[in-house]
């Protein structure tokens, strides 16, 4: 058993909670002309996910998908009170993400109705309202994002695009040296 690990070449590992903390966060953020708070607004209603206080106080834990979850703490860091925003207006309509149209659409109705999406960028930078020099120019910007491992999201209000959202789980801070270290005994490892 232990013996036969010396004889290892190859490590197959999970990503996801064993080299990374298993903790989706939004880390970067870029609105169409400054549309920050609609953006947020979009986030925070084209979404499933709910927070709950962690029994110790220290944090939330997400209900749902982590990586609207991500969006929802992203929301609670920028001051905006999830809850309230919630409160103060009523969902209408749902459509749930799909896998062919690669988006989630909500009608919300507060003191106006509106019509959030969010989903793949591809999809709704193409489907937006944007001239083909924006499209082009936010096409790049989101593959410029992608390149440096982001989970992007695109996101829309009544067809107008809002800008995307990069969310990544980070890496553990321990896993750099552990794959010095296995690079270094000739042992490849596998993701």
């Amino acid at each position: 058993a232990v013996e036969s690990l010396g004889a290892a070449t190859v490590i197959v590992t999970d990503k996801t909670g064993t080299l990374t903390k298993n903790e989706m966060r939004v880390k970067e953020v870029n609105s169409k002309d400054h549309r920050d708070k609609e953006l947020l607004k979009c986030a925070v209603l084209c979404n499933s996910a709910s927070l709950v206080l962690k029994e110790d106080g220290g944090g939330f834990d997400i209900l749902g998908d982590t990586t609207e979850g991500a969006l929802l703490l992203w929301a609670k860091d920028q001051g905006l009170d999830i809850d309230l925003m919630r409160a103060e207006g009523k969902l209408v309509e749902e459509i749930p993400f799909d896998l062919q149209t690669r988006k989630m659409t909500v009608v919300w109705q507060d003191t106006q109705k509106a019509t959030f999406t969010k989903g793949a960028p591809e999809v709704l930078i193409t489907e937006s309202s944007l001239s083909e020099k924006e499209k082009e120019k936010w096409d790049l910007k989101y593959k410029e994002m992608a390149k440096k491992g982001l989970r992007i999201l695109a996101f829309s209000k009544d067809g107008e695009f809002l800008g995307l959202v990069g969310i990544a789980d980070e890496v553990r801070p321990e896993v750099k040296d552990a794959l010095r270290v296995t690079a270094e005994a000739g042992i490849d490892v596998v993701m």
